[in-house]
């Protein structure tokens, strides 16, 4: 063969060395020769060496040893010259050994050699000085970063790179170190990042109720019903519709839950001080009054301060009390009232009628009065009897009177039933009947409403309406109304 091609990687110095030297005589210098000696090469051969002469060449970590894995990396390229591979075989041993490891070759070669052809398209442009000083630069301004972007930076810029090697070297042994990720963010954790109580998902489930989204039983746990009621919520406010709680749609749902808790203990409060629905229950009332109170919602608040103010529900009479609470929500009672609420609507009328927090004003009390009776307010409709009845900020009226009364006792209104019986008995504004009074005397006693029972026991007692009873029981029921 014309050329000659010879490849040595000695990657072991001979361990029997040091035995052979002793009977043959060789000093310790010679015996302790490293590596392979140098060999002369006939005319069209080259010799690649691992190392220089006299230099042990590394084993390496991987499959390969440094100068094989270069070799390989280098040897298939079309259009190489033999020349030209072994020096890009040496530069990155050089790289990727530190320089420790320094191939040689020796040749004899007469011509150009390519293992693989190509064309001059196929054959690697030659870094020059310059562009390899610069790869050497940007190298050693990244080598010794913590950041694993910066070496991969180097990666990415010089492909197939002098130091390609060490650079994904050291960017695995970041990448080894790295801090553990922090978990993806999704809507679940996002929700379970809350901490809710059960009290607290059972409010927010009151809150969806309240703007008119079903989540079914308001029990504290977010079952299929509340997701969907929550998606339908988030929908309707433009937002994501994931069925979770983020802190802003906690916030809101949680204070759309409290108003509702206080309203519904509102409700019951009055249902017990007016007998709206079952039987008057002073004590009862005034507790719950408190209760509501203690949300901080305004309706609840003008109505602690409406039984202060006139001594109702069991309380002394205190107006100063009764004008401080009031002046705290009187612009927000005004606001609701002119927003259509009912209630807000009688309080502020209210508020009129007695002069509490603003000058009394009986013409404004109708007006507010009315806006309430008329979207079916019992309260409302009863106050607004009693200022036809009076002629207080409207034409005096007892039929106008006796329509509202009806209205209110139709509801259940205890008060209102009592009035309404008192119109019959008297034949004021409507004909005179003994049988209508006890009929809604009796309704109105039933629920507790004290003059209704005395007026209804005297009924009885006198014969008025009725036959006359046990003389016992028409006693019971006198006492009753004491």
């Amino acid at each position: 063969s014309e050329t000659n091609l010879v490849i040595l990687d000695a990657c072991r110095n001979n361990p029997l060395a040091g035995e052979l030297a002793r009977p043959l005589g060789l000093s310790r210098t010679a015996a302790a020769t490293r590596g392979l000696a140098r060999v002369e090469s006939a005319r069209g051969t080259l010799i690649a060496y691992a190392t220089e002469p006299g230099s042990v060449a590394a084993d390496g970590t991987g499959e390969h040893s440094p100068y094989t894995a270069a070799l390989l990396k280098h040897l298939e390229t079309p259009g190489l010259s033999v020349l030209d591979l072994f020096t890009q075989v040496t530069a990155s041993v050089l790289a990727n050994t530190g320089e420790q490891q320094k191939p040689w070759t020796h040749s004899s070669l007469s011509k150009v050699v390519r293992l693989v052809p190509g064309d001059d398209s196929g054959v690697p442009e030659r870094l020059t000085a310059e562009q390899l000083a610069a790869e050497r630069v940007f190298w050693e301004s990244v080598k010794d970063s913590a950041n694993p972007a910066d070496i991969q930076a180097y990666l990415d810029k010089y492909e197939g790179g002098t130091y390609e090697v060490l650079a994904r070297n050291r960017l695995q042994a970041l990448r080894r170190t790295e801090p553990p990720r922090a978990p993806a963010v999704t809507p679940e954790s996002v929700e379970a990042g809350l901490e809710l109580s059960r009290a607290d998902r059972r409010l927010i489930q009151s809150g969806l109720a309240a703007e008119g989204f079903d989540p079914g039983p308001a029990d504290g746990l977010f079952g299929r019903g509340t997701r969907a009621a929550l998606r339908q919520w988030q929908a309707s406010r433009g937002e994501a519709a994931t069925g979770y709680l983020d802190v802003e749609a906690a916030k809101a749902l949680l204070a759309s839950g409290r108003e509702r808790e206080a309203l519904a203990l509102l409700r019951r409060a009055i249902d017990v001080f007016d007998a709206t629905d079952g039987r008057v229950d002073l004590p009862r009332a005034r507790q719950l009054f408190e209760q509501a109170a203690q949300s901080g919602h305004p309706l609840a608040i003008m109505w602690l301060a409406k039984l202060h103010f006139a001594g109702w529900a069991g309380y002394d009479e205190h107006i100063k009390k009764g004008q401080d609470l009031a002046q705290g929500v009187i612009q927000e009672i005004e606001r609701l009232a002119r927003s259509g609420d009912r209630e807000a609507s009688f309080l502020f009328g209210s508020t009129y009628h007695s002069g509490l927090a603003v000058a009394e004003d009986h013409e404004q009390a109708v007006f507010w009065y009315r806006k309430a009776a008329e979207q079916g307010h019992a309260t409302a409709q009863m106050y607004l009897g009693m200022m036809y009845e009076s002629g207080l900020g409207v034409a005096q009226s007892d039929s106008e009177a006796v329509k509202w009364f009806r209205k209110a006792a139709e509801q259940g209104f205890a008060i209102a039933q009592h009035k309404l019986g008192m119109m019959y008995i008297l034949g004021t504004g409507v004909a005179q009947s003994d049988n209508e009074a006890v009929k809604w005397y009796g309704r109105a006693a039933e629920q507790g409403h004290a003059l209704a029972q005395y007026d209804l026991g005297m009924m009885y007692i006198l014969g008025i309406g009725v036959a006359q009873g046990n003389v016992l029981a028409q006693n019971e029921l006198v006492e009753m109304g004491y």
